[in-house]
């Protein structure tokens, strides 16, 4: 597991480079109710940064990998996000309480299947067009970030900024809501949420 003590400011290439994170259960509430979408996240970290991520699914057999600038796979087969026009097909992943905090106009189907590093993974498979993520934490997100941007996808802020990971290293939640899509959907998207009132 991993321990934000472990890197501090003397973390650096002369030190101790790399550090292993590994979140043993991403999707708890449905690994508890036997529910088959959950998973287990492994993430290797290069002086700061994700640089190799993979999340398995047991009870499904689904496995996602991938090298941080390199190709991303779902078991052996290469996954590459593409831009597509979103429409009544188009599918986003949300987190629960999502219309609590959103007013939306999406014209697809609006889904949470209750684990994040999952929705991740099926956008970069092309299963979904766009997540939303909330109350997630780095040891959450850190393999799946790897996996998105290996097959062509962004993780960004609701501004459009791109989101630091390694600003989360000290273990505290990441407040902040993100969206995971392809780069040419990301404002089609977030132009049909609105804060809600």
């Amino acid at each position: 597991m991993f321990k934000h003590d472990q890197l501090n400011e003397n973390y650096s290439h002369e030190g101790k480079r790399y550090v292993w994170i590994f979140d043993p259960i991403e999707g708890v509430a449905n690994y508890q109710a036997g529910i088959p979408i959950w998973g287990m996240s492994l993430a290797l970290i290069d002086n700061f940064w994700p640089i190799f991520g993979v999340f398995y699914m047991p009870a499904t057999g689904d496995i996602f990998h991938a090298r941080a600038g390199k190709e991303a796979f779902w078991g052996k087969k290469k996954m590459q996000i593409a831009d597509s026009d979103i429409n009544d097909e188009s599918v986003l992943f949300t987190f629960s309480r999502f219309h609590q905090h959103y007013r939306s106009n999406f014209p697809g189907k609006i889904r949470n299947l209750g684990c994040a590093s999952a929705h991740i993974c099926y956008v970069a498979m092309g299963r979904a067009d766009a997540a939303v993520i909330a109350n997630e934490s780095f040891q959450g997100l850190a393999a799946a970030r790897v996996i998105i941007e290996a097959a062509g996808g962004k993780v960004c802020t609701f501004d459009g900024c791109n989101f630091h990971l390694n600003e989360y290293l000290d273990g505290q939640k990441i407040d902040e809501h993100l969206l995971v899509a392809a780069p040419g959907n990301f404002m089609q998207v977030r132009n049909c949420l609105q804060p809600g009132s």
